[in-house]
């Protein structure tokens, strides 16, 4: 079981266009924070997607939607 996040959302006062609240420990359009996707990832070396998904009631789907993201922010290049 983990704590699902939902963002607060605001309009723009000039274009009245929906935001999102941004958060540092969760990825960007994702409910799940970052830590939980690390701890599957782990999980994931010693286990299968059917057993970590039931163990940490997300589906099975959404567990390689994880590893893409990590592999993406892994892959990307900090041009800071």
């Amino acid at each position: 079981m983990y704590p699902q996040v939902n963002r607060r959302q605001f309009k723009c006062d000039n274009c009245r266009k929906p935001l999102s609240e941004e958060l540092d420990f969760v990825a960007s359009k994702r409910t799940y924070t970052k830590r939980l996707a690390e701890n599957i990832l782990e999980e994931l070396k010693e286990g299968d997607i059917l057993n970590v998904s039931r163990r940490n009631d997300v589906t099975e789907e959404e567990i390689p939607r994880m590893l893409e993201n990590i592999a993406e922010e892994i892959t990307e290049p900090d041009l800071s």
